[in-house]
């Protein structure tokens, strides 16, 4: 049985912002969303160095940031037109660092 080939172009187009990758320890749960697209997750913030704050909700994580050992590319499949035989790749941004929160979250206690 013969397989069909595809063409397939690939368009590069990088911006200058940076794209990371935040990875958590455990699992985040949220009562009324099904999906986390366009959701506020929390607040991030840098510190000396490498080192980074989130805050989600009355939770602390501190993380650091990597490299990673080899990158990730973002990219999104374009549509293909009519009279268009291939299909189109879009690099959207390499990625090369990472956030790793590999500690529990410390919560945060308010005094009334």
């Amino acid at each position: 049985m013969a397989q069909k080939s595809e063409v397939i172009q690939i368009v590069r187009e990088l911006d200058n912002q940076e794209i990371v990758i935040i990875e958590l320890q455990g699992s985040l749960e949220h009562s009324v969303e099904k999906s986390y697209h366009d959701m506020y997750l929390g607040k991030l913030e840098t510190g000396d160095n490498d080192d980074y704050t989130l805050t989600i909700g009355n939770h602390i994580l501190v993380g650091r940031k990597t490299s990673l050992k080899k990158p990730f590319i973002l990219c999104s499949k374009c549509k293909k037109s009519d009279n268009e035989n291939e299909n189109k790749i879009k690099i959207i941004n390499i990625i090369k660092n990472k956030i790793s929160f590999n500690l529990r979250p410390t919560p945060i206690l308010l005094n009334n």
